[in-house]
This record gives C-alpha cells, structure tokens and sequence, in this order.
C-alpha cells in the first residue's frame, strides 16, 4: 500500500507524495520549521490522515509535520520563480502532455476506457480548473483518497478532480500544483507537511531533517538551491540590506549571503564592484549573483565596461531603484541649495533609509552635495552630506524594531522593502522560464 508524506493547507488537503518527500516542496521548509507532538488519535491537532485510520481513538502516537505559514510559502515559491504567471504556464504544459497520452491510449486496446477522460482534458484549462478547485475547497468536498464520495460528480471536472491526487494535476513539479492551491486558500492558512507516515512506516528515522535531505538530494542542481549571493558597492550597503532582510523578511533571510568585504579585503565603490563581477563570471560561480550598484552617476559610468560582457544567467546586474520621494530632494551646489530629482545621480543607500532617518529633529532633510562632473555622461554626482548620522539613525530604528516590531509598520520602510522587492524579483523571470523548459524536456523524454 505504501506511506504517504501529506500536504494540507489548513484543512483543506492537497496532495501527497509515495515513500518519500517530495524535494521540492521540502525545500520550501527550513528546518527551524518542523514540529512534532504526541498524543491520543482523537487529540491529535489535525483532520483526517491516511494513516491515522488503522489506529483506536484512544491509541497514543508521536507526529511529525513541518509548518509554515501560507503567506511565507507563497513567497518562498515566488523568490523560486513559482509565480502565479509560470504556475499557469507549468499547468498547461501538463495537462496537454496529459491530454495527448490519454488521446493515444483511447486510440488503442480498449480504448472506451479512455475516452472520457481524454474528453473532459481536452476541454481543461488552468482557469477551470482553479474555478473547480475553488469550489472543492468551499463546499468542503473530500477526494476519494480520503474517504470522500464523489460519485455524484462523475463525468465532470469536479469529479475527475477528486479522484486524481493533487486534483489531477499530473505533472512532476508538485510546486506547480501548490503555487496554484494557494490562490483558493487564505493568507492565514498554514501549510503542513506531514511526514509521519514516513515515519511509522521506518523510511525515515524521527529524528531526521528532512530539509537537509531535500538539499543533498539536489545537490547536483545547486545553482537552484544555493543561497543567492549579494554584491554591493560598500560594507554599510550589504549590512544593511542584511540586517533588513532579516528583520523585515525573517523567512526569506535563509535564502540569501551578503558579501563580506573585511574577509575578502574587497575595496568599496562601483569600479570595484565591476571587476568582483567580471572576475565572478569568469571564475564560473555555481550560486546565483546579484550584483547590486548605486543608483547615482558613478555606477552608470562604471557599468559601460559591462555592456560588452556576455554574462551567464546566473548573475544579475542592478542598479537601486528609482523612488518617487527622490525626484524632488533638497542639494547643495555652488549656487546654494536647490530641490531636484537624484535618481540615477547621487541615490546611495543612505537615500533609501526613510524620511524619519534622512531628516533631523526639525524634519530638515539631510540634502546632497554635488562632489563632481562625469564627462562621459554630462551629468554631476552626488553625495549625500553627513552619511555616518544618518546610518546612526537607521541602526538606532533598526534596533528599536528588532525590540518592538510594531514599530515597523510605524516607520518609513518604503525604500529598503523597494530595494529587497528587487532582489527578490531578479531571476524570477530567469528561474520561470527554466521551469517551464523544464517540464518541456521532461515529457518529450516520454
């Protein structure tokens, strides 16, 4: 019969997997997410598992499951480039390479057995099949897997759905199919990977990570699932987007490393950051690299000795975003001060730390000064006046936040979470059309 590691999203089940995790999905997990408990089957903090069946209501047994919240999956996938767009795309692949298998077999011996089936997925699509999921999910109905009665909806998608694991979804990418459960689920929901049946049945010992399995697992793909590595022009740059990341995004700080530039005796600035990427590229680096500039006039001109460079997919060259509240900002130049738009002239980090750090206890705005003239571009730097206050001022928020996170939604996060979006966002496209290109080549194997 086998043992089945299950996924639930609240109370609503999703899908299983056979003797075995599933890597993938487990690498959404980090090991601070397992979670055991013990106690009596009617106690247990859980609706109905395959396993929990062969024993009494007062029977005792030790359960294991990794939790998360759904929200944190959800951008755990996104970060992996399981956005809602590629899912889509990853589904349809499926179901046509399902279609045409069953098209084949209705074709062949005994081919009325088939018939209905390759009907119903020929008439299947991505939209119809998470309208059908959302209507499993409202009504409460159960697959067959267990114990639910589907009869009354035989011949539809409804019911196709219910007798299929992973309501039909076929294809070898159990991402896909939960990237997808998500969108019929709440935010509050928490997904529960519950591995106990591994457990009981001995293909796994209790005490096993299973993440760390998952990762040794793939291994030989590590340019997946490797940290992400991030380059920035100067120490205070990668300290605090570190120290951000973690505070603001604890459940994706894991995912990725900041360059030590005192190990590694790395010079600051944008000229340096250009030969680290250069020499990255030709050294081959396995992770994935983000190399991340200031937005300011200095990094454009040091990023033209770039543009001839053929750089692998696996390094992603990004300046800091333009900010709205940077287009009109306080200077000082030889003509006094004047308000002007720094994007792409002088926006350092320090810019993007918030206006309640960038200004003093009068509200006056800590202005940049204009430092010198770029020939190549015609166009003048900046720098911002008084850098070290106002790095003081984020450190003394930042620690204030870690002491009390309802300041966080308090005080101006807007241009740090800006810069984080970036880095989250810098493969997905990359990493979304790997998935789909995957699955491609997996079914013209068969």
């Amino acid at each position: 019969m086998g043992s089945y590691a299950e996924c639930w999203l609240g109370s609503f089940y999703v899908g299983s997997t056979k003797d075995d995790v599933d890597t993938g999905l487990m690498q959404l997990f980090r090991s601070s997410d397992r979670r055991t408990a013990s106690g009596s089957k009617e106690n247990l903090p859980f609706e109905f598992r395959r396993w929990a069946q062969h024993l009494e209501d007062d029977e005792e047994v030790s359960i294991t499951f990794y939790s998360v919240p759904a929200s944190m999956i959800r951008d755990r996938l996104e970060l992996s480039g399981y956005t809602l767009e590629t899912a889509k795309s990853a589904f349809s692949i499926s179901v046509r390479a399902e279609t045409k298998h069953y098209l084949e077999l209705a074709q062949g011996q005994h081919g009325d057995l088939f018939t209905n089936t390759a009907e119903l997925l020929e008439k299947l699509d991505v939209d119809v099949w998470l309208a059908a999921l959302h209507e499993i999910r409202v009504k409460g109905l159960k697959p067959s897997l267990i114990g639910g009665d589907t009869k009354p909806f035989d011949g539809q998608v409804v019911g196709y759905m219910l007798n299929n694991d992973w309501y039909g979804y076929s294809g070898p990418d159990q991402n896909v199919g939960l990237r997808l459960a998500l969108e019929v689920c709440s935010e509050s929901d928490v997904l529960v990977y519950d591995v106990t049946d591994l457990i009981l049945s001995e293909c796994f010992s209790a005490g096993e990570d299973l993440v760390e399995y998952s990762l040794a697992q793939s291994s030989s793909d590590y340019s997946s699932t490797g940290k992400i590595i991030v380059l920035t022009e100067g120490r205070s740059d990668g300290r605090i987007l570190s120290d951000s990341l973690k505070l603001l995004y604890p459940h994706l700080f894991d995912y990725f490393t900041f360059m030590d530039f005192d190990g590694a005796r790395i010079g600051g600035g944008a000229g340096n950051l250009v030969n680290t990427v250069k020499a990255f590229a030709g050294a081959g680096i396995v992770n994935k690299i983000i190399a991340l500039f200031d937005n300011d006039t200095a990094a454009i001109a040091a990023l033209q000795s770039l543009r001839s460079l053929r750089l692998p997919k696996s390094i992603c060259v990004k300046r800091l975003p333009d900010l709205a509240s940077l287009r009109d900002y306080p200077t000082v130049g030889p003509t006094g001060m004047s308000s002007m738009d720094v994007n792409g002239i002088a926006a350092s980090i320090e810019l993007y730390l918030g206006r309640d750090v960038l200004a003093d206890e009068s509200g006056t705005l800590t202005p940049v000064q204009w430092t010198g003239y770029e020939p190549s571009l015609r166009r003048y730097q900046g720098e911002l006046v008084s850098k070290d206050v106002v790095q003081e001022r984020f450190a003394r928020r930042l620690n204030e936040c870690r002491q009390d996170p309802n300041l966080i939604e308090t005080t101006d996060w807007a241009g740090i979470r800006s810069i984080l979006a970036e880095l989250f966002g810098a493969f997905r496209d990359v990493d979304g059309e790997d998935i789909c290109s995957g699955l491609e080549s997996y079914y013209a194997r068969y």
